[in-house]
């Protein structure tokens, strides 16, 4: 999905240069790609912790 988003960002970016875009567009392009983004990391920072945990419960006193 971030790759979708970053090409649709830089797509309303390129047309609002060229003047065949709205601003607002490219504003909501890049939000949608920063919150993806966004979501993207606390994802992996879960899945780390998560694997923290369990490794946590696995080691021998």
């Amino acid at each position: 999905m971030i790759p979708r988003a970053e090409q649709a960002y830089q797509m309303y970016l390129t047309g609002f240069r060229r003047m065949a875009a709205a601003y607002p567009q490219v504003i909501i392009a890049q939000r949608n790609l920063f919150e993806l983004q966004q979501d993207y990391v606390r994802s992996l920072i879960l899945a780390w912790q998560r694997v923290v945990d369990v490794e946590g419960m696995l080691v021998e006193p």
